[in-house]
């Protein structure tokens, strides 16, 4: 395959995602972000630890796999997921990508404490990061679906010492500290990486390419009938 041929495939590649992509709008402290419905950790991979409970609405009640799969979640934020005191839980992310955005259910960014969160790469798992104030916002416009307001929160590679290219496959996130800190988890999702514009350029002679050839062939059989 020559090098036309892998920049038409990649371009292919790139627009067919894009095509069967099922977009999901989520409120942000600076407006909304449109995330693909599969970028939503929907798996724990360890845990939960510790004290935890799950809520819908602002009611909180014991966990059961049902409800507890429901904590994990997706794109409703009227479901979450309560770590107390030394709770952690570890969520696998479907899509990898090197930014993670949480939402968090609470009366205020007090109401966070000081969660830490370390992400997974291909190189292991990271040192850890505090989740407070610099990186939960409040939610504008917020309809709190949760029975409580939402905090948005960002953390890119560079927080945890990584590389902007490296790619985070799950997270992990733990309550800290004292007897009233805790985190209520409503959402995690992957943004994933965004392809770098010079290489959507290289890749629309490529697509071009590959369809004068196309129309070339056609035409030399046609002839050769």
């Amino acid at each position: 395959m020559n090098r036309h041929h892998i920049l038409a495939l990649f371009a292919a590649c790139v627009l067919t995602a894009t095509a069967h992509a099922s977009p999901v709008v989520m409120p942000t402290n600076t407006g909304t972000v449109t995330l693909d419905s599969s970028n939503f950790a929907t798996g724990i991979l360890s845990g939960p630890t510790g004290e935890y409970g799950c809520f819908t609405g602002a009611h909180v009640s014991a966990c059961t796999p049902a409800t507890l799969q429901l904590g994990v979640l997706g794109s409703d934020l009227s479901n979450g997921l309560v770590l107390g005191l030394d709770g952690s839980i570890t969520l696998a992310l479907p899509a990898v990508g090197p930014t993670i955005y949480l939402w968090e259910a609470g009366t205020g960014l007090t109401d966070i404490g000081s969660p830490r969160v370390s992400v997974h790469t291909a190189a292991g798992w990271s040192v850890e990061h505090t989740y407070a104030a610099e990186h939960a916002k409040p939610v504008l416009n917020d309809t709190q679906p949760s029975g409580y307001p939402t905090n948005f929160g960002v953390f890119d590679a560079a927080d945890f010492g990584l590389g902007k290219d490296v790619l985070i496959d799950a997270i992990r996130i733990s309550a800290c500290c004292g007897n009233t800190a805790h985190v209520d988890i409503l959402a995690v999702a992957a943004a994933p990486a965004v392809p770098e514009p010079a290489s959507l350029m290289l890749a629309l002679p490529g697509l071009a390419l590959l369809g004068w050839q196309r129309r070339r062939a056609a035409q030399n059989s046609g002839i050769e009938a």
